[in-house]
C-alpha cells in the first residue's frame, strides 16, 4: 500500500487504519518536528470530501524546474488549496528557544520529570526527533536554512535544506523495517533517488542543498515540472511577506467551520531571546450578525479613553457597539439593560448615541484601579450614574433586610452609601469579606468624569472626575505588542507579573491551595504552575478585524533573556529565591527580590519586588479571590475526577440487569467479587490503576464484561444479594484514608429488575 493512501486512511479511518508505511514515518515526524520546536501545531484536518484530489500530471518532456532554497521559493512549490502548509524558516531560532525552555524546566522537579518523559516519548519513535540542533545536524538538515512541510487530499511532500545529503539517506533508510536501499533513478532526469522498501518507496530530489522529497516519484516529478497555477505565496499580503520575513514559523491551515466552509488561515511565530510572538489572519470571519457588531469598534475614530490608563501595568480594552445593546434576538432571556432607565427619563436611544463603546479597565501603578466606560455627554453621564446609583443601593438594603437574623453563606458583603465627588453626586461601595480569618476591605466609587463613567478606587476617581490626565503612553516592547494596542483592535490586553489582571493573585491563590490540600500529587502540580508562573515577564494580546478576516496578536515575554551577560548575575540570585519560594520560605524570597531590586534594578527581575506588591486591587482583592474560586475549583476538579464512578457504575449496573434478562425469569446474578484491584487506587503510579486483562480475570467480570480500559481512580465489586445486586465502588482521592463510597442496587420484581 502507498503512503499516500496510508495517510489518508487513517486520517479518515483512525480506528481501522493499518501500521503506515516507511515513506508516511519519514514525512509524518518530520512534520511534527518542524511544529513541536517551539511553535504551535497545525491542527490534524482531514481532506474535504468535496474537494477534488489535485494530480499534476507533467508532460515527460518538460523540464525540471530549479529549486530555489528560500522562504518564498519552497512556499511556490505549493498550491493555493493545500490542507496544511508549515514553513521553518530556519531551526536555529527554535532550537535557542526549546534549549531555553529545557533549562528553565530542569530548575523544577516537575520540570526535570517532564523533561525525561518527553525524551523518553521522542526515544520511542522509529526517528528520534532531533532534541538538539546536534542531533539535527547528524540527520545531515542544515539548521540555517529552511524547511518546508506540505500536503493536501491526504498527500504529505516536503523539501529541506541538506548540510548531508548522504547522512540524510542514511536516516531515511533506517527506518525501512528489516531495512531499505537507496537507487539513482534516471527517469525524468535530475539527481533523483527513491529509498525502495518491501511495501513502499520515497522519492527525493537531491539539488542545490535541497531535498525534496514525496511519497512516490511521479508526484516528485510533478512537483519538479509544474508549479501550481496559483501558490500558498501568491496570496499572502504585503504585510503577511513582511512578518514571514521575521517569523521562525509559518502555517497556512484550512479547517471547516460549523457551516461546512473553509477557513483557510495563517500564522506567524518568532521566537526570540526573551519570549515568543504570534500573528495568526484567519480568512473567514461574519461581516454581519450581532457577534460582528459587537466586536467592531463602532467609533474607533474618536479619542480613546485608553489615555486614562496613562503609565499602567495592566490595561483590558475592549469595544462594544451601544447600538447592539440590547437587541439580543428573540427566544434568547437577555434583558435589555438600558430598558429599566426609560421610568427615571432616561431615553435609551439617547444613552446609546452618548455611549462609544469602549470599555478600558485599568491599574495605575499610582492610584488604584478603574474601569470606564467612555461615554460622551457627561450630563447625561451623571444622570445615569445617579439612577442606577439609587437603584443598586435600593437593591442592597432589600438584600441587607432579608439577610438581617440569618447566617451569610456569601464570601463578601457589600454594602453602598451616598458621597460627592467633585461636587457631584456619587456613589460608594465597600466590599469586605465575610470572614474575619481573611481580613479584606475594598472600596469602589461609581462617578461621571468628563469623558466616562468610572467604577475605581476612591483617589484615582476623583482625580479622573477633575479631569486630571496622565502622560499617555505607549505599550513598550516589539511590534505585536504594540499592534496589540492598534485603533482597530476590539480586544487589547497587556498585564505584567504582579498584575491584578495577571498572575500575581494566580499564584496567591494557588498558595492558599497549598495549604489546604493534602494530596501530595496535587502539591506537586501545584508548585509546577506557580514555578512557571514565576517565570513570566509580560503578555499582550490584541484582536482586530481586517474587512472580513479576523486577526489576532499574542506576545509571552520571560523574565529570562538568552545572550545577555547583565542578567547572568541577577538570574543566580532570582534562582535562590524561587528555591526558597517554593520551600514555603517568604521571608528569604522576600528578601532577594529587595536584593534584586537594589543591586540589579535595570534588569527585568530588578522590578519584581514592586510588582510583587500589587496595586490596591491586586493586593486586598487576592483573599477574596482565594475564598470564592479556590473551593470552586477544587469542587469542580472533585466533581470531574467522580464522573468516572459514575459512569463506571452505570455501565456494571446495565451489564448485570440485561445479563439476567438473557438468562429468564429463573437465571441467576453472577457471583460476588471482591474489591477489584485489591488495591487502592491512590497508592499507584499517579493515583490512577493502570487498567490490565489480569486484574478483571474474575469469572463475573468476564460474564459483565467489565473491565476499565483506561486508568482510573477507584475500586469496584460486584455483590450478589437476597433482593437481586449491587455494584459498589470506593475511592480514596487524597490517600487519607477516608474513602467515599458510591453504589447502585438492582431490586428484581414482577417487571424486571429495578436500578436505585
Amino acid at each position: 500500500m502507498r503512503a499516500a493512501t496510508v495517510l489518508r486512511f487513517a486520517v479518515l479511518h483512525p480506528e481501522r487504519a493499518e501500521p503506515p508505511s516507511t515513506a508516511a514515518r519519514v514525512l509524518v515526524l518530520l512534520a511534527l518536528g518542524a511544529s513541536s520546536c517551539g511553535a504551535p501545531s497545525a491542527p490534524a484536518v482531514a481532506p474535504p470530501a468535496s474537494r477534488p484530489v489535485p494530480r499534476v500530471v507533467p508532460a515527460q518532456s518538460a523540464p525540471l524546474l530549479p529549486l530555489e532554497a528560500t522562504a518564498a521559493g519552497l512556499l511556490a512549490l505549493v498550491p493555493e488549496g493545500s490542507d496544511f502548509t508549515a514553513l521553518v524558516r530556519e531551526w536555529r531560532s527554535l532550537y535557542r528557544g526549546l534549549g531555553s525552555l529545557e533549562t528553565l524546566l530542569a530548575r523544577h522537579p516537575l520540570g526535570r520529570a517532564l523533561l525525561g518523559q518527553a525524551r523518553a516519548a521522542l526515544a520511542k519513535n522509529p526517528l528520534p526527533l532531533p532534541w538538539t540542533a546536534a542531533e539535527l545536524r547528524r540527520l545531515g538538515i542544515d539548521e540555517a536554512r529552511p524547511a518546508l512541510f506540505f500536503g493536501g487530499a491526504g498527500k504529505i511532500a516536503l523539501a529541506l535544506s541538506v548540510s548531508d545529503p548522504e547522512a540524510l539517506r542514511r536516516s531515511f533508510a533506517a527506518l525501512m523495517p528489516g531495512g531499505g536501499s537507496w537507487r539513482r533513478v534516471e527517469r525524468g532526469g535530475g539527481n533523483l533517488h527513491v529509498l525502495a522498501g518491501r511495501r513502499d518507496e520515497l522519492a527525493c530530489f537531491f539539488e542545490g542543498g535541497l531535498a525534496l522529497c514525496a511519497p512516490s516519484a511521479d508526484e516528485i516529478l510533478g512537483l519538479r515540472r509544474r508549479r501550481p497555477a496559483r501558490s500558498i505565496a501568491a496570496t499572502l499580503s504585503e504585510e503577511e511577506r513582511r512578518e514571514l520575513g521575521t517569523a521562525s514559523v509559518f502555517l497556512a491551515v484550512r479547517t471547516r467551520a460549523v457551516d461546512g466552509s473553509e477557513v483557510p488561515s495563517r500564522i506567524f511565530a518568532r521566537v526570540e531571546e526573551d519570549g515568543a510572538s504570534l500573528r495568526a489572519i484567519y480568512d473567514s470571519f461574519p461581516a454581519s450578525g450581532a457577534f460582528a457588531r459587537m466586536v467592531a469598534p463602532p467609533d474607533a475614530g474618536r479619542a480613546s479613553i485608553l489615555r486614562l490608563a496613562g503609565d499602567a501595568r495592566a490595561v483590558l480594552r475592549f469595544w462594544l457597539d451601544p447600538q447592539a445593546i440590547g437587541a439580543a434576538p428573540r427566544g434568547l432571556y437577555v434583558a435589555d439593560p438600558l430598558a429599566g432607565l426609560a421610568a427615571h427619563g432616561l431615553d435609551g436611544d439617547a444613552l446609546r448615541k452618548a455611549a462609544t463603546g469602549e470599555v478600558v479597565a485599568f491599574e495605575r501603578r499610582v492610584g488604584g484601579v478603574a474601569v470606564c466606560l467612555a461615554f460622551r455627554d457627561r450630563a447625561l453621564a451623571q444622570k445615569v450614574v445617579e439612577v442606577a446609583g439609587a437603584a443598586l443601593l435600593k437593591s442592597l438594603d432589600e438584600s441587607a433586610r432579608r439577610r438581617k437574623g440569618k447566617p451569610n453563606k456569601d464570601p463578601l458583603v457589600l454594602t453602598g452609601k451616598r458621597v460627592r465627588i467633585d461636587g457631584r453626586p456619587s456613589i460608594r461601595l465597600e466590599v469586605a469579606a465575610a470572614e474575619r480569618k481573611r481580613p479584606f476591605r475594598l472600596s469602589l466609587d461609581l462617578a461621571a468624569t468628563p469623558d466616562a463613567i468610572v467604577l475605581g478606587s476612591p483617589a484615582l476617581v476623583e482625580a479622573l472626575a477633575r479631569g486630571e490626565r496622565p502622560p499617555a503612553t505607549q505599550p513598550a516592547g516589539n511590534e505585536e505588542e504594540r499592534r496589540a494596542f492598534a485603533a482597530d483592535t476590539f480586544i487589547s490586553l497587556r498585564t505584567t507579573l504582579g498584575d491584578p489582571f495577571g498572575p500575581a493573585p494566580l499564584a496567591a491563590m494557588i498558595d492558599d491551595a497549598l495549604k489546604r490540600t493534602g494530596s501530595a500529587k496535587e502539591k506537586e502540580f501545584l508548585d509546577g504552575v506557580r514555578f512557571l508562573l514565576d517565570q513570566l515577564q509580560g503578555i499582550s494580546l490584541g484582536l482586530h478585524r481586517e474587512g472580513k478576516k479576523l486577526g489576532m496578536v499574542i506576545r509571552l515575554a520571560t523574565l529570562h533573556r538568552d545572550g545577555r551577560p547583565e542578567d547572568d548575575a541577577a538570574r543566580v540570585l532570582w534562582l535562590r529565591g524561587v528555591e526558597a519560594k517554593l520551600k514555603g520560605d517568604a521571608a528569604t524570597h522576600r528578601k532577594v527580590l529587595a536584593e534584586l531590586a537594589a543591586r540589579h534594578g535595570a534588569t527585568r527581575y530588578g522590578a519584581l519586588l514592586e510588582r510583587s506588591k500589587g496595586g490596591t486591587l491586586g493586593a486586598g482583592l487576592v483573599g477574596v479571590l482565594a475564598a470564592v474560586a479556590i473551593p470552586s475549583f477544587l469542587k469542580f476538579r472533585r466533581r470531574a475526577q467522580i464522573v468516572e464512578v459514575h459512569e463506571q457504575l452505570a455501565k456494571l449496573a446495565s451489564s448485570a440487569r440485561f445479563s439476567r434478562e438473557r438468562e429468564g425469569a429463573k437465571g441467576a446474578f453472577p457471583a460476588s467479587t471482591p474489591w477489584t484491584p485489591a488495591r487502592p487506587c491512590c497508592k499507584e503510579k499517579e493515583g490512577r490503576c493502570t487498567p490490565g486483562a489480569k486484574v478483571w480475570a474474575h469469572a463475573t467480570w468476564k460474564a459483565l464484561g467489565f473491565a476499565p480500559s483506561d486508568p482510573h481512580r477507584y475500586q469496584y465489586r460486584f455483590v450478589r444479594t437476597a433482593k437481586g445486586f449491587s455494584v459498589e465502588a470506593k475511592g480514596d482521592l487524597d490517600c487519607d484514608g477516608k474513602s467515599s463510597h458510591f453504589a447502585i442496587e438492582g431490586s428484581v420484581s414482577a417487571e424486571g429488575v429495578t436500578l436505585s
